[in-house]
């Protein structure tokens, strides 16, 4: 049986030896030197200039103006439509012939909110099972500890109990966030992971990974730095094993701080890591996923770097002689690592469907918060999607909704900008419904009923699937499934990429004239 601190949310940390750590002690001059630094992980010397673009070439995609291609095969008059449908004043905005597809203010009004995030996911090691367990931190490490927010001569603020990320107390998580310009909201966790609902979408801790979503105008670029020492300060950890980073295009990227105000921007900025000359080094790779000229198109980078010869070895020898020896099972054994993540991205949501998400539409004495929150998933049908799962969920005020999900060891989480100027849910899971893998049923059934909460105008839709490594794939690694197409939309763009070490699929959906009848029903056809 686990203990009960296993199962426990991070503790804030206190003041230790005189040190006051946490927040109130974060050293502003490091955070600032942080946020515009771009320091090599290894060296710990500085190298701000970042690197070339490395792997496949870069396709141009956002840039400060936006991009101005026509959307897709889209008529100037379906596209006028489609604005004065969702401009809040009628659209007395001017809009014809050669309009940007990226919004800016003067189409939205100051107030508009960027719902799309930016995805950060971080891999020190492919599994729990290759996490050293009872890592102390080195006396040489103790004043990177306080710098970090979590800890003086001793290591002390590690939680006992815990191996690899989750030993990171939540201090030091909150020190971070704080370059990101997000705060946490509240915590919930089980024996696999920690699912953090912040004021800006979520952050997932994992021993051996750690997956950051944020929203708005917040810099989660900024963060990188910071969890790659904290991988190294904590968790001894002496290399990455892989890097991605998505976002959708922006509706305002003009708004944006940098190093986010344009893709280029983004993948330099990468690329000084994890690029041919980064710091790190390693295979980074720059993706346009879908059509250029489509508003609603994807980005990628990814980076895979090969561990150094032997890290993680001896732990998971440790695993698998513990699993013969008939002891236990632990959580790491527990573990699915066949890693497949389904998103599902949406613009143009019903008003009718998200009029619960104002504050001002909602019953009589629902507040701001988590019990307004678990209102709100229920009114929807989220909470009905996975049944079993252990939902975290807040409703804001005066309008917007966050949801995070644990079952077993994977993650939902849900977000939702319902102003109609501006709005945007996205849906995000790596469950499976089977040991067998995702099957064309389950992505059917959870897409379906995604689309059916939101109705939205337009869907995005990726699925990735790991594979076996290039070199070492005879064929014979399953593909993902197909994309099913929703009732009442019609597929603009259907994709299936071959990448290091992963299947991607992708597919971009427009509702029909008609839209659709029902709130979850998808046709036999697929992408």
């Amino acid at each position: 049986m686990t203990s009960a601190l296993a199962h426990a949310p991070p503790p804030s940390c206190q003041k230790v030896g005189g040190v006051l750590t946490g927040r109130d002690a974060t050293d502003n001059a490091l955070l600032a030197d942080a946020e515009h630094s771009n320091r090599p992980y290894s060296t710990g010397s500085d190298n701000s200039s970042g690197g070339g673009s490395s792997g496949d070439p870069v396709q141009a995609s956002d840039p400060a103006g936006g991009d101005r291609g026509q959307l897709d095969d889209t008529s100037d008059e379906e596209y006028r439509q489609f604005f004065l449908h969702h401009h809040p004043n009628g659209g007395s905005a001017s809009v014809g012939a050669g309009a940007s597809d990226d919004s800016d203010s003067s189409v939205y009004g100051a107030g508009a909110f960027e719902g799309p995030e930016k995805l950060l996911e971080v891999w020190f090691a492919s599994s729990p099972a290759k996490v050293r367990p009872g890592y102390v931190p080195p006396a040489s490490h103790h004043g990177l500890l306080a710098k970090l927010g979590g800890g003086d001569g001793d290591g002390g603020a590690v939680v006992p109990g815990r191996k690899g990320l989750r030993a990171v107390p939540r201090c030091v998580w909150e020190a971070m966030l704080e370059l990101v310009r997000c705060q946490i909201l509240s915590v919930t966790s089980n024996r696999y992971f920690d699912a953090y609902l912040l004021s800006e979408s979520s952050l997932f801790v994992y021993p051996h990974k750690l997956i950051l979503k944020t929203c708005g105008t917040t810099t989660l670029l900024h963060a990188l730095q910071r969890i790659l020492d904290i991988g190294q300060a904590y968790c001894g950890f002496g290399a990455v094993e892989c890097v991605f980073y998505s976002r959708k295009t922006f509706m305002f990227p003009e708004r944006q701080p940098g190093p986010h105000r344009s893709w280029e921007a983004e993948v330099e900025y990468l690329d000084g890591y994890f690029g041919e000359h980064g710091s790190v080094g390693g295979s980074g790779a720059a993706y346009l996923i879908g059509k250029q000229n489509n508003r609603d198109h994807w980005h990628l980078y990814m980076a895979a770097l090969p561990p150094p010869p032997g890290q993680g070895e001896e732990e998971e020898e440790e695993a698998q002689q513990q699993l013969a020896g008939g002891r236990p099972a632990s959580d790491d054994e527990s573990y699915d690592d066949d890693d497949v993540t389904i998103e599902v991205l949406m613009t143009g949501l019903s008003q009718e469907r998200v009029k619960c998400l104002y504050m001002q539409h909602q019953l009589p004495g629902v507040v701001e918060g988590s019990e307004g929150g678990a209102i709100a998933a229920k009114q929807l049908g989220l909470s009905a999607i996975y049944p079993d799962a252990q939902l975290d969920s807040y409703l804001f005020a005066p309008c917007g909704f966050s949801l995070n999900g644990l079952r077993g060891g994977q993650y939902i989480t849900v977000h939702v900008t319902p102003e109609p100027e501006c709005s945007y849910a996205s849906f995000e899971t790596n469950i499976k419904d089977g040991p067998v893998g995702l099957t064309a049923e389950h992505l059917r059934e959870v897409v379906g009923r995604v689309v059916g909460a939101f109705d939205p105008d337009r869907v995005t839709v990726t699925v990735f699937k790991s594979r076996p490594p290039t070199g070492d794939d005879d064929g014979s690694g399953e593909l993902p499934c197909n994309i099913p197409l929703p009732a009442g939309y019609r597929a603009k763009d259907r994709i299936l990429y071959e990448l290091e070490g992963y299947w991607l699929r992708y597919a971009y959906f427009a509702k029909t004239a008609a839209g659709p009848t029902a709130a979850a029903a998808i046709t036999t056809a697929s992408a």
